[in-house]
């Protein structure tokens, strides 16, 4: 008999799915991040499914067999790790019961697209990734030259713009839409910037997550006059060195599938292909 469950709050669910989580812990580095990240900070999967919209759950199969772990970090934004398609209908059905519109879905692409065929429903993909693993640096020949820091205060505004700039550049955001707000300290804090022989900043990138033994690297923009000069690559290397040598035994990011000079750039530094993501949204409610 198939068991849907859900949560009250994000101690309890990663009490529960955080176990069979870790068993996979680089395809399943985002769903863990996040849940850590909740546990540790009351973050938004950490307010109580109750509210419209919030909603953290799992499903499980015979013999106490961990099927998917699910949640909306926002209302009615799904992700998920995985599912049957058994499973997947029970929480589409729960969205049903509880009168709930689903406005998008992200995670592998193959559970992504079993949600849309039974939510039954127009969607357009915002988003085609693949997940890359990295265990140990591959230095390319002839890096660009660069010095490497932590952002600071000074940099508060120029992040919040280049954040906004990226966000642009995946299709996340509209070309007119408002900025963000200023990253807090903490996102600050997990943000690199690399600045050129002048002390120009040239490129960004940002730690987004962490698990036990992986940090996520995100966020990676250089700004349109600066692209094909290396500083990326520079960057990526140095940040995923510094991750390394702090203790990590890997590293992950996520690369946008349309885009094949990113991913033949992070494979020439080690990165290896670990799974293909999807994220839709839903051109109308059910």
């Amino acid at each position: 008999m198939y068991d849907l469950r859900t949560y009250s709050t994000a101690v309890e669910y990663w009490k529960d799915v955080g176990p069979f989580l870790l068993k996979e812990e680089t395809y399943h580095s985002r769903a863990i991040g996040v849940a850590r990240r909740a546990v540790e900070n009351a973050g938004p999967a950490g307010a109580t499914e109750r509210e419209a919209g919030k909603l953290l759950a799992s499903g499980w199969l015979q013999g106490g067999r961990l099927d998917f772990a699910a949640w909306c970090e926002t209302p009615f934004q799904l992700t998920l790790t995985g599912g049957s398609a058994s499973g997947l209908r029970a929480l589409v059905d729960l969205f049903h019961q509880r009168s709930w519109a689903l406005k998008g879905c992200n995670g592998p692409k193959a559970t992504v697209d079993q949600v849309a065929a039974i939510y039954g429903r127009p969607f357009t993909v915002v988003f085609d990734s693949s997940l890359h693993r990295l265990d140990a640096v591959e230095w390319p020949k002839n890096l660009a030259e660069i010095e490497v820091a932590r952002a600071t205060d000074c940099d508060r505004d120029l992040v919040r713009r280049w954040n906004h700039r990226f966000a642009i550049d995946c299709g996340i955001a509209a070309a007119d839409s408002e900025p963000p707000s200023p990253p807090t300290d903490a996102d600050l804090a997990r943000c690199y910037l690399a600045r050129d022989s002048r002390g120009a900043p040239v490129s960004m990138v940002q730690i987004r997550r962490d698990t036990p033994n992986s940090a996520n690297i995100s966020h990676v923009y250089t700004p349109e006059a600066q692209r094909g000069r290396g500083y990326a690559s520079a960057l990526v290397a140095n940040v995923s060195s510094r991750i390394l040598d702090g203790g990590k035994r890997f590293c992950t990011l996520y690369t946008d599938l349309a885009n094949p000079t990113s991913n033949k750039i992070y494979g020439a530094l080690g990165y290896r292909r670990a799974g293909d993501f999807r994220w839709i949204k839903f051109d109308e409610p059910w």
